[in-house]
């Protein structure tokens, strides 16, 4: 992987988020791809539980940014920032994360590593 392969994958795993699209967020991962939120919550195993974990969240309104920070061998860092409101609710909410990625030879994600704080704006 390198620096513009990564920038492209970021970019399509936050167009993912946005659209929400099941096809969309599986084009990002390989089938036996280990998704991770913090070192402490049990992880999605495979592509089909991370598909179907991502879809539940449903679609939202976003405004995101990132920075890659790193690009080593088959592993991707990246700081990302995401402003979200889901249709209906009355908060916005901000996200601010680290993405660990590492990458599978075709490109895409086989182990998925974030850890971010969450919180409310109105």
């Amino acid at each position: 992987m390198d620096r513009r392969g990564f920038h492209a994958w970021l970019e399509a795993y936050f167009r993912a988020w946005e659209s929400n699209d099941p096809d969309d967020v599986a084009a990002l991962f390989t089938e036996d791809a280990v998704y991770r939120v913090g070192p402490f919550r049990p992880p999605y195993v495979g592509r089909d539980e991370v598909v179907q974990r991502w879809i539940e969240g449903g679609s939202t309104d976003m405004d995101h940014r990132f920075e890659i920070i790193a690009v080593e061998g088959d592993v991707g860092v990246a700081r990302w920032h995401v402003t979200t409101q889901l249709p209906g609710d009355r908060v916005k909410v901000e996200h601010d994360g680290v993405l660990v990625i590492t990458f599978a030879p075709a490109g895409r994600c086989r182990d998925h590593l974030e850890w971010y704080e969450r919180r409310e704006l109105e």
